[in-house]
């Protein structure tokens, strides 16, 4: 019988340069690039074939190719645990599809934070061992379940959108910045951990739970669609520390309801109507007490 072969990364790099479709072995590397090589043929697709894990740099296709290489994330778990500020590169002739794979990223950055490289994700975890705070420097989307882990900030950059379109966000850590985490889940929004960021509850698609909170940045209740949506509040004490803003962005009415449950809510700037659209901005406030702070 012959012996299991073993790859012992070390120090090393590994790149694969296939001229077809070619499926990288599942392992834990050192640096890891895929179709690196500087090439004039047609773009190859580079297909996880296991769990992976890079603790050094990531790198995706060559900026000076002539065609776009891509890393296919399949279903597995890709974990970025490098202690730099950008584990993941895309370059300009680099792409991602996700499919229904998560990728970590774990990585302590001694020297400063850690990028979240812009991508459109499905799974997506932020999860390091001690404090790290992970810069969202532009716009992605995560289709999945977003992990916040207890030790960890995900800052989104002034102007910047997280769009969360799937099921689950846990949420230990911490969510902040000046841009906006779009929260576009029929699930309620979790209570754990800290948001800080601007909130934009999209109902665009379905319905949605505000649950009862402390929400440390502004909040906007949300609807871009044709049909009626409802944002409905969770019993007991809602304590917005900064504006309140509904926007009926298109034709469909958005309503927040505090009548299903009558919360008590705080609000600490302004509670303002928004909308872009011709939809109807609606507060049924409900018998609980509402304080506005601003105006």
């Amino acid at each position: 019988t012959s012996p299991a072969a073993v790859f012992t990364a070390s120090t090393s790099t590994m790149n694969y340069t296939g001229s077809s479709a070619t499926t990288t072995a599942a392992a834990t590397y050192n640096n890891l690039g895929v179709g690196t090589t500087s090439d004039t043929g047609a773009g190859v697709a580079y297909t996880l074939g296991g769990d992976t894990t890079v603790p050094g740099t990531l790198t995706v296709g060559n900026a000076s190719s002539t065609n776009t290489d891509t890393l296919v994330g399949s279903t597995f778990t890709l974990t970025l645990s490098g202690s730099i500020a950008t584990p993941f590169s895309l370059t300009a002739k680099g792409a991602f599809s996700a499919g229904t794979s998560t990728v970590s990223y774990t990585g302590i950055n001694g020297s400063g934070n850690v990028n979240v490289t812009t991508a459109t994700y499905s799974g997506l975890i932020v999860n390091p061992s001690s404090a790290e705070t992970y810069d969202v420097a532009g716009s992605l989307t995560a289709s999945g379940t977003v992990n916040v882990g207890t030790n960890a900030t995900l800052s989104i950059a002034s102007g910047i959108t997280l769009t969360h379109s799937g099921a689950t966000l846990t949420l230990n850590g911490t969510i902040s910045g000046a841009g906006t985490y779009a929260y576009q889940s029929a699930t309620a929004f979790p209570i754990g951990g800290t948001i800080s960021s601007i909130l934009r509850f999209d109902a665009t698609n379905n319905a949605q739970t505000m649950s009862n909170r402390t929400y440390g940045g502004q909040v906007e209740i949300y609807n871009n669609s044709a049909t009626n949506r409802t944002v409905t509040m969770s019993s007991s004490t809602h304590t917005l520390s900064s504006h309140l803003y509904l926007n009926a962005a298109g034709t469909g009415d958005i309503q927040l309801d505090g009548s299903a449950n009558n919360p008590t809510v705080t609000i600490g700037g302004d509670l303002d109507f928004t909308g872009t659209g011709t939809g109807m901005e609606i507060i049924a406030a409900g018998n609980g007490t509402w304080t506005v702070g601003g105006r």
